[in-house]
């Protein structure tokens, strides 16, 4: 006699859970396939030092040309009678304070030309395509969007460094590797 049909699945059977870590990364379904695997302190210390070094160099030069050079910033050194003791006086004119908050403007359009654009749509830098990692959404596995990524970068830029760059390490000790930033937008970075 022939074997009968499979059994029914029991309903107390497992099931795919759709809230288990890690998330999938991009392009992978979200129940099937590989999963992502986060990014670790090496690459994505790799990838900040790479888009840090991109960026330092024409900021620095804008900085030396539009805020030291062409500024109302003096020093001037006076030395004792002895020349046993001297001090260095520098003293900072109107259009000094002005350059520097221009300044400031364009660093914020350049990081958001440079980090929040990119981390929007496809969760890369160009530090970050180097060193294979990529920030995606912590539940979807999908992009952030452009309002998540502002938020990531301004948290990054100005609160995550705050307390000893406690915000930055928080992802050596974290389950899923997430630094302030990553978890005020609710964002996990993988290898891709």
């Amino acid at each position: 006699m022939p074997p009968g049909p499979p059994p029914p699945p029991s309903p107390y059977a497992a099931q795919p859970n759709p809230y288990a870590y890690p998330p999938p990364a991009y392009g992978y379904t979200p129940y099937g396939g590989p999963q992502a695997t986060f990014a670790g302190f090496g690459a994505r210390f790799g990838a900040f030092l790479l888009d840090s070094l991109i960026l330092i160099v024409p900021m620095g030069v804008l900085a030396y040309i539009f805020v030291l050079r062409n500024s109302d910033f003096t020093c001037s050194t006076t030395t004792t009678t002895s020349g046993t003791f001297s001090s260095t006086n520098c003293t900072f004119g109107g259009s000094f304070f002005v350059r520097y908050a221009v300044l400031g403007l364009i660093w914020l359009v350049v990081g958001v030309l440079y980090y929040v654009i990119p981390i929007s749509r496809g969760g890369q830098t160009p530090g970050m395509k180097v060193a294979r990692t990529r920030v995606v959404d912590a539940t979807t596995g999908g992009p952030i969007g452009i309002g998540r990524s502002l938020g990531r970068f301004l948290m990054r830029s100005y609160i995550s460094g705050l307390v000893c760059y406690l915000g930055f390490l928080w992802m050596l000790w974290d389950d899923r590797s997430q630094t302030w930033h990553d978890k005020a937008v609710r964002s996990i970075v993988v290898n891709a």
